[in-house]
């Protein structure tokens, strides 16, 4: 299944470097009915214990009370080594 990453809006102009295609592709992922979540219980670190779309997930991490240690645990689920 391909993706298109190219933004559709007429008024925005759509910059093509890395960050602004991420951040398009990240937002594709969690927009509609079908949004990705991870399940806050592998998460822990006071990560609510129910599935957590990656939109909120985003909102915790970026809260001014958000640990390292959270962060940290929220990369490790997302990125496994």
């Amino acid at each position: 299944m391909a993706i298109d990453l190219q933004d559709s809006t007429a008024s925005t102009k759509f910059s093509q470097n890395a960050l602004s295609t991420a951040n398009r592709a990240f937002q594709l992922l969690i927009a509609g009915p079908n949004q990705l979540s991870v399940d806050g219980r592998s998460i822990a670190h006071g990560v609510p214990s129910r599935p957590i779309n990656l939109g909120e997930l985003k909102d915790l991490m970026l809260t001014p009370q958000a640990s390292d240690e959270l962060k940290d645990a929220i990369w490790a689920h997302l990125v496994p080594g």
